[in-house]
């Protein structure tokens, strides 16, 4: 994990919770954001090599979901709303 950005770090002071990203807590944080009552799954793309590969996570019913890709941050707001802040290229 990177360190936390000041403007997540404001979020959270605000009431947002929050969650960055990983190949490795992707099933964690979809298993929080669902006990939530909030759709989330995986969302694929294509990689380089032309395959499928998961490369983040679906928050929200289409219209107005939301995509994190791994190394995003995932923010839920006291509203119920979700934004996602860029986060560094890939986090482990």
């Amino acid at each position: 994990m990177t360190d936390t950005p000041p403007a997540v770090l404001e979020l959270e002071a605000d009431g947002c919770r929050t969650w960055q990203l990983t190949p490795r807590n992707i099933s964690r944080v979809d298993n929080d954001i669902d006990k939530l009552g909030v759709f989330a799954k995986g969302y694929w793309a294509a990689g380089d090599d032309g395959r499928l590969e998961c490369v983040g996570l679906r928050i929200g019913e289409r219209p107005g979901h939301v995509i994190a890709y791994y190394g995003d941050w995932i923010i839920r707001h006291p509203d119920g709303g979700f934004t996602v802040h860029p986060g560094p290229e890939v986090a482990q």
